[in-house]
């Protein structure tokens, strides 16, 4: 399945494709990982939300991992004029935002960061993206540079892909259910 490029190629979305019962064993560990971890860590996170701090790079995550690097590497190889080897995740965390939580805009390290959704219910906040100006240090960023705002609505099994130097926030939930998702940062390798 290719990824969709999205306006200007600011950013991709496309379907992870994973089946309810994989989702339902990433939700199960979620869940094991947030029970051990009752106060995660605070970055962008305000109210009675949850990050976990990095999340290991085996066990029930190696299925998601793989399928989240082919995506990288799909998407950076629909780039006109970009050559690279490969892309690497280098961190990934669990985000579970309750009601009335929002996340504060932000960015991310390395050069390419998204969001994968787990579980969405209805009016649970929405990612902006914010374009960014040129930075020298990130290797994508003069390749997806325009100038725009971009509004996403979470979905089940959603991978959301877009320049880590993207300044982004996520709008407050105003739904009883929590929101669940990953986030990440990747290095493009030359």
């Amino acid at each position: 399945m290719k990824v969709k490029q999205l306006p200007r190629n600011v950013f991709a979305e496309t379907d992870m494709n994973f089946n309810d019962k994989y989702l339902s064993q990433l939700m199960g560990m979620v869940e094991l990982i947030r029970r051990g971890e009752k106060n995660g860590v605070a970055f962008s996170n305000k109210g009675f939300g949850w990050q976990s701090s990095g999340l290991p790079h085996n066990g029930v995550f190696i299925p998601f991992l793989q399928n989240l690097t082919d995506k990288c590497n799909e998407f950076c190889s629909q780039l006109e004029h970009f050559k690279f080897k490969t892309v690497e995740i280098v961190y990934f965390w669990a985000n579970i935002n309750y009601k009335h939580d929002i996340n504060w805009p932000h960015k991310h390290a390395g050069d390419i960061a998204g969001v994968f959704y787990l579980q969405t219910p209805e009016d649970s906040g929405d990612l902006c993206l914010h374009t960014t100006d040129y930075d020298i240090n990130n290797k994508i960023s003069e390749h997806l540079n325009v100038q725009s705002v971009t509004r996403i609505k979470p979905v089940i099994n959603k991978l959301v892909l877009f320049d880590a130097n993207c300044s982004h926030y996520v709008t407050r939930s105003y739904s009883d259910e929590p929101r669940v998702s990953f986030s990440f940062n990747a290095h493009v390798r030359f």
